[in-house]
């Protein structure tokens, strides 16, 4: 009896599991609202890292021909560019309700729980009969 109430408390907490992992996208889209600031302010970015790019290349080519360039400055600034950049895509990302590594771990942790109490349940059947 307490091996039966073993394989379904397993079973529900599988549910439970897949069940947070499914509504995890939508809390983190409601929590974390997409504003016209914020989208401004990613195209700012976006903006910002093609026109350092662009400036890089030329530094190079400025280096290339030894001629005097800010190549380093310009390489510290795109880094940082880069990097709000990525901190944007995050945020734009959990705004559309993508699925965050948490999650993905959540359903399969939750579908591996059900096929256990489920299978477990299935063959102590077969084997009591």
């Amino acid at each position: 009896m307490a091996v039966q109430r073993g394989m379904i408390a397993l079973m529900l907490v599988g549910a439970a599991l897949t069940l947070v992992g499914w509504l995890w996208p939508a809390a983190a889209r409601a929590f974390n609202p997409w504003t016209e600031e914020k989208a401004q302010r990613h195209a700012q970015h976006a903006a910002t890292v093609h026109q350092l790019a662009h400036r890089r290349i030329h530094a190079e080519a400025d280096k290339a021909a030894a001629r005097p360039n800010d190549a380093a400055e310009i390489e510290r600034a795109l880094q940082q560019a880069w990097e709000d950049y990525r901190v944007s895509d995050q945020a734009l990302k959990a705004a559309r309700g993508e699925p965050r590594p948490a999650a993905v771990v959540m359903w399969w942790a939750g579908l591996v729980c059900l096929a256990l109490g489920a299978g477990g349940s299935i063959i102590r059947r077969m084997l009591l009969e």
